[in-house]
């Protein structure tokens, strides 16, 4: 028995989501099937001693980070407290289950590759529907962020001459009456747009900047798996794998996903060509895409004001709570939307200390890889292997660091399963070099939390010159 069935399972619970799609499937609570098979996995593994209890460097700040989440919820709501412990609960079980029961190069190559293809699988359903028609989408208006269904009439939003199109009219006449219309385009699995024609997919990546930004970050891996073996169809793998996301990303029309996508492959051509060159390269690739896919309207600079407005309530939150800021899960009984910013949510809902321990989570994240890179290993197949799948999760976790600039990505699943994927890397790398180590000193402790508090007050100086601090 092992723990690789149920860590895939999660992993398609988390990405795919066949439960959306086949009805059959909806009524199956495969969280916890998938949890309770990975831990038994983990158990025997133990037992068998194929596995060894040891801890990654992750793990004493992934469970402080943990406990003072919950510890801030009930403080400031204990009423509410059992349900936003749950939430917290799995993203420390997903990253315990990944980065503790891998162990081996051969099952890590094999949950990368679950990552990798889950990813590529969402894209290819973003970029399809991107190029379907647009269709009449009618939504349940007794369902909160309705995904809708497309009822099979086509409608346009621009007409046969180049001039705009309201396709939603002709949706609400021609429609049911008293039901909520919009003209978007529809996908496969029932996937629909939102936004007039921004692709997104379903459960976690229902937003189209999630869904951009958790497609850029499986990227990597495909240039890894080219290192580790150089073939034609390993090649061609490459090629069809950045032609789709790159297609699936201009269609969300989501900047901070087409920033992240130039910023994963400026990582590799930093590496092999320098910073200049290497920064020029990934530039010369992302800049086509924000023409093209990138929002330039009024509506864009709007968007950009309420981001910064929503930053300057989660800045105001930790202002007000310092210690433990508004709470676990709070910040939009505070605001009326989400801070739109990882490292501003961290802030306004868990006050200094959480805010320290998520940069701490994020800065171990990239110094993990980029420790293993750099650490002197004999010529051998598997320093070969470790060090393409190090880069491959160094270029990921350095764009997840950017992307997360632009989304409330704390408690998101795709950023914890990248979390216990550093920690399995690490764990495989100890097995190999059992010197190799990777910590947090105190120097770098400080340095973290007065870079973090002077982020934040760049970041405040940013949002008054542009009037948006209210």
């Amino acid at each position: 028995m092992s723990s690789l069935p149920g860590i895939i399972g999660l992993i398609l619970f988390v990405y795919v989501r066949p439960q959306e799609f086949f009805v059959a499937l909806k009524e199956v609570n495969f969280l916890y099937i998938f949890i309770a098979i990975s831990i038994a996995g983990i158990a025997y593994g133990i037992s068998q001693r194929r596995l060894v209890l040891a801890a990654t460097p992750h793990l004493k700040w992934v469970l402080l980070f943990g406990l003072w989440a919950i510890f801030t919820i009930a403080i400031r709501k204990p009423s509410i407290l059992s349900t936003r412990a749950v939430g917290i609960a799995v993203d420390l079980v997903l990253y315990l289950v990944i980065a503790h029961g891998i162990q081996d190069i051969t099952t890590f190559k094999r949950v990368l590759a679950v990552v990798f293809a889950s990813g590529l699988f969402v894209a290819y359903v973003g970029a399809d529907q991107g190029l379907s028609p647009f269709q009449c989408v009618v939504y349940n208006p007794a369902e909160r962020n309705s995904n809708g269904f497309a009822d099979g009439r086509e409608c346009k939003m621009v007409e046969d001459d180049g001039t705009p199109h309201d396709g939603q009219v002709d949706c609400i006449a021609e429609g049911q009456p008293g039901m909520p219309y919009q003209c978007e385009r529809a996908g496969l699995f029932g996937t629909t747009s939102v936004g007039g024609g921004r692709v997104r997919y379903l459960g976690v990546l229902l937003d189209p900047n999630e869904l951009a930004l958790a497609t850029a970050l499986c990227v990597p891996f495909t240039f890894a798996f080219l290192e580790m073996r150089r073939s034609f169809l390993r090649l061609a793998l490459l090629v069809l794998t950045l032609i789709v996301v790159a297609v699936e990303i201009v269609f969300t029309q989501s900047r901070g996903g087409q920033v992240v996508f130039g910023a994963v492959l400026g990582a590799y051509f930093i590496k092999k060509y320098g910073w200049k060159r290497g920064l020029i390269v990934g530039a010369a690739l992302a800049v086509p895409m924000l023409m093209v896919g990138g929002r330039h309207d009024e509506s864009a600079d709007e968007s950009t004001l309420e981001r910064l407005g929503c930053s300057a309530a989660g800045i105001k939150m930790m202002l007000s709570y310092p210690f433990t800021g508004v709470g676990l899960g709070e910040f939009t009984e505070y605001h009326n939307l989400t801070a739109h910013n990882a490292y501003v949510l961290a802030c306004g809902e868990l006050g200094l200390p959480g805010m320290f321990l998520f940069g701490a989570l994020m800065y171990l994240a990239i110094k993990v890889p980029y420790s293993i890179l750099r650490y002197p290993m004999p010529d051998a197949y598997e320093t070969a292997q470790i060090k393409a799948l190090a880069m491959g999760l160094l270029a990921a976790l350095v764009g997840a660091a950017i992307g997360i600039f632009f989304l409330s990505w704390c408690y998101h699943f795709v950023l914890w399963i990248h979390l216990g994927l550093v920690g399995a890397l690490y764990a495989c790398t100890r097995r190999l070099f059992p010197s190799f180590d990777c910590r947090l000193s105190r120097k770098e402790m400080v340095g973290i939390f007065f870079g973090y508090i002077g982020l934040l007050i760049v970041w405040t100086g940013y949002i008054k010159h542009k009037g948006a601090w209210g």
